[in-house]
């Protein structure tokens, strides 16, 4: 869980009363001029350049601004840091028999999704009835309607769709309370179990997968996630110019959609978690085809030095070996050492969009979770921390 804070940068644009044109903004960005400004607070540190709540709620009471002729507030704006460094641990949040690269979507509040690999091999009621376990018929809030069954697993529930058979793929599961979840089945078949991905537009949830792994984005659609089968599959989505992928998906304000992924062209990315300094980014007004490549979304290149190199995949030709006919990479050398990034997944808070995945540093190669930023989704994202 985490707790944000205030980036000290508030303008105040002020009107004239007998002019048409705006004054001087007032603008407070320096520790000093926001403690000189101060008159009273309440459970606000304010230091480092952030103005930070002590308690679930603070109060902050400026001075008053005084100027030669009579002026009024036209707009003010406060601009929430993104930093966050207060993230706090806490127990898994999804259900405990889901597995391999999780990826979770909110649909409104009390309508939460997680899709995932279903326990390893899955679990048939042949082997349940082995075991002494018996599913007996059980009640939830929010799910009166549904035909639940227990599991052996505390807070997990079986929907009718949950008791088909698994496909190889990715399982939907959905909660009311983050808590308890209702395993509804299979949403994808075996051949995209590299799922990536999830957006939810106009009553239909796409799946983004990579196929083969680390390759080129392909999605599925699927209108009832409920029922324990798999959608359409679409296909291709992004023809991916580069090796690497592991894509995140988010639409901007205008519902159009951005792909980030992985671009492995500067790096030996099987020696770096199989991540890269380099994320390539498209947008398309569709989920599917007509994608737009922008300029990268993260560039933290070091000094190329004009010589290939070579790695190899072990998945490419074995998963999809009518377009792969070896696994061999090539990829540019660059010096000094670069950091890593990858895995990447993006959220939106207003208009103010950040970027999560792996971070693989130069020189100690401790995985982390690092994030970036950016106000505007077709520019670079800055980086943030760690």
């Amino acid at each position: 869980m985490y707790k944000q804070s205030i980036q000290l940068i508030s303008g105040l644009v002020f009107l004239g009363a007998a002019a048409s044109t705006y004054a001087e903004p007032w603008v407070i960005d320096s520790q000093e001029q926001w403690s000189e400004a101060a008159k009273a607070s309440e459970g606000l540190l304010v230091e480092d350049g952030l103005a930070t709540p002590t308690n679930k709620s603070a109060t902050f009471t400026s001075t008053v601004q005084r100027f030669d002729k009579k002026h009024k507030a036209k707009s003010i704006t406060i601009q929430q840091s993104p930093v966050w460094q207060n993230w706090e641990p806490i127990k898994n949040l999804g259900p405990s028999n889901m597995r391999d690269a999780p990826v979770f979507l909110t649909l409104g509040p009390g309508n939460y999704w997680a899709f995932g690999k279903y326990g390893g091999k899955g679990r048939s009621k042949a082997s349940e009835q082995a075991k002494g376990f018996k599913p007996k018929p059980a009640t939830l809030e929010g799910f009166e309607d549904v035909e639940l069954l227990t599991t052996p697993l505390a807070n997990q529930y079986d929907a009718p769709g949950g008791l088909n058979k698994g496909l190889g793929g990715y399982h939907a599961w959905q909660s009311k309370d983050m808590v308890n979840w209702v395993h509804h089945g299979p949403v994808t078949e075996g051949f995209s179990r590299w799922v990536t991905s999830a957006e939810h537009v106009d009553g239909k949830t796409y799946l983004f997968y990579d196929f083969p792994n680390d390759q080129d984005p392909h999605a599925y659609v699927d209108e009832d996630l409920t029922d324990g089968k798999p959608g359409k599959n679409l296909g291709m989505a992004f023809k991916d110019p580069s090796h690497g992928s592991d894509a995140g998906f988010i639409r901007d304000l205008e519902g159009n959609f951005h792909v980030i992924y992985e671009d492995w062209s500067p790096i030996s990315a099987n020696k770096r978690s199989w991540d890269s300094p380099l994320a390539g980014h498209a947008v398309s007004k569709q989920p599917v085809g007509g994608y737009k490549i922008l300029e990268p979304a993260v560039d933290q290149r070091t000094t190329p030095t004009g010589k290939i190199g070579t790695y190899k995949h072990p998945h490419w030709a074995k998963e999809d070996p009518k377009n792969y006919k070896t696994n061999v990479a090539e990829y540019e050398i660059h010096t000094p050492e670069q950091e890593a990034y990858g895995d990447w997944a993006s959220i939106a808070i207003g208009g103010q969009y950040y970027l999560f995945g792996d971070y693989d540093p130069a020189g100690s190669h401790q995985m982390s979770v690092g994030w970036f930023t950016t106000s505007d989704i077709n520019k670079p994202f800055e980086w943030c921390d760690n």
